[in-house]
């Protein structure tokens, strides 16, 4: 090997060594936005850029924040931050759960069909197929990964309040209750969460 073929070969192998320590980040750990309060944290990936003013309207969370009902805040990260706090302090209470350092991860796509395959790969449903656990769900939180996946065509606060409380319930129970049990536990959830939300002041319409 010449010398020059050697200094290439060195300089080859260190630039692996160097980029090994840096590596490529997916789509979804590019475009990620963290929320944090005192009652949690939720990392939001977005399929793509990260839009908090379209999360915003589609979380429909805007009625149950302070800033925005008071006028003191039009900041979108503020007021969805301020409205999923709200969601979590509600659902630990109407569940009567007792949860500190609640964290969980949210993966939004941007049409229903983009979800359904999505949630098809990770069970590994063909096209077609049908999943005893899984079938064409608008919402879905999947213990294993810690993930709410949702879909802009149909979210809503109550599929968002819905999937919050089954990673609530899932991140409480050791051993989590039977999956019917938790669907119970997650409507009735949903259903108070958003007698409490229209009982709030704002102008986004709820579902």
């Amino acid at each position: 090997m010449s010398l020059k073929s050697l200094k290439l070969f060195k300089f080859l192998a260190i630039s692996v060594m160097f980029l090994s320590f840096f590596p490529t980040l997916s789509l979804a750990e590019k475009e990620s936005n963290v929320l944090e309060s005192q009652h949690f944290s939720f990392s939001i990936h977005s399929q793509n850029d990260v839009d908090l003013n379209q999360i915003l309207r589609d979380f429909q969370v805007a009625n149950l924040s302070d800033s925005y009902a008071s006028g003191q805040s039009s900041d979108p990260k503020v007021i969805l931050t301020e409205g999923m706090d709200e969601i979590v302090k509600n659902l630990t209470q109407i569940l009567g759960l007792q949860i500190s350092d609640f964290h969980t991860n949210i993966k939004i796509f941007d049409t229903q069909k983009d979800l359904d395959k999505e949630l098809k790969g990770i069970f590994g449903v063909n096209e077609g197929e049908k999943a005893f656990f899984y079938n064409d769900e608008i919402g879905f939180f999947y213990h294993e990964n810690n993930t709410i996946y949702l879909s802009l065509d149909n979210v809503t606060l109550g599929v968002l309040a819905h999937e919050v409380a089954h990673a609530l319930i899932s991140q409480y129970f050791v051993v989590p209750p039977p999956r019917q049990t938790q669907e119970i536990l997650a409507g009735y959830a949903e259903f108070s969460l958003k007698k409490i939300a229209n009982n709030s002041a704002g102008k986004y319409p709820l579902k």
